[in-house]
């Protein structure tokens, strides 16, 4: 993310913007199919990580994917795979939930 940040504020400089700031839209896991890591401990790591490293790297602001979502308990893919980390049978794109896992459809 350093080189991309990086990357970023020296074309800001070669287009004599050097001091506009940088924002960093729809952070977060994943944005399709949640799995049990995006409600676990894992998706809380990586969102430390993640902002810990943008500010670092001067960014002014960043936000997540979805602030608040609902649960989802249908399985898609490998995201709830015995080989990933979480004992959750639901997953979410969100970092808080507003409710109990819902039935998919």
């Amino acid at each position: 993310m350093t080189v991309i940040i990086n990357s970023l504020k020296s074309e800001l400089i070669t287009a004599g913007h050097s001091d506009t700031p940088i924002y960093i839209g729809e952070l977060g896991s994943v944005y399709i199919y949640p799995g049990k890591q995006t409600t676990s401990i894992t998706q809380a790591l990586y969102a430390g990580q993640a902002l810990g490293e943008l500010m670092n790297d001067g960014v002014a602001r960043a936000t997540w994917w979805l602030g608040f979502g609902g649960c989802d308990d249908n399985p898609h893919g490998d995201n709830f795979s015995t080989s990933l980390y979480g004992w959750q049978n639901f997953g979410g794109d969100m970092v808080f939930s507003d409710g109990l896992p819902s039935v998919a459809d």
